[in-house]
């Protein structure tokens, strides 16, 4: 998505990766995420969906977004 000008390539390095990597880790690991990591997550990192939606919302409103 940095790449393509979806998203800053900055963001995408630093806070999608981490994103997917965690995905997976869900998924192929779920039985060893503790609650308390979930629960970290959660109070602390949400804002990184906020931000990831805003660039959509600004990319799809506007082509010519140039980052």
């Amino acid at each position: 998505m940095g790449k393509e000008g979806i998203v800053p390539q900055n963001f995408a390095k630093e806070k999608l990766l981490k994103m997917a990597g965690y995905r997976n880790r869900l998924v192929h690991f779920y039985a060893e995420v503790s609650v308390n990591e979930l629960y970290e997550i959660i109070q602390n990192r949400l804002e990184d969906f906020t931000e990831f939606l805003q660039y959509l919302k600004l990319f799809l409103t506007d082509k010519d977004v140039g980052y």
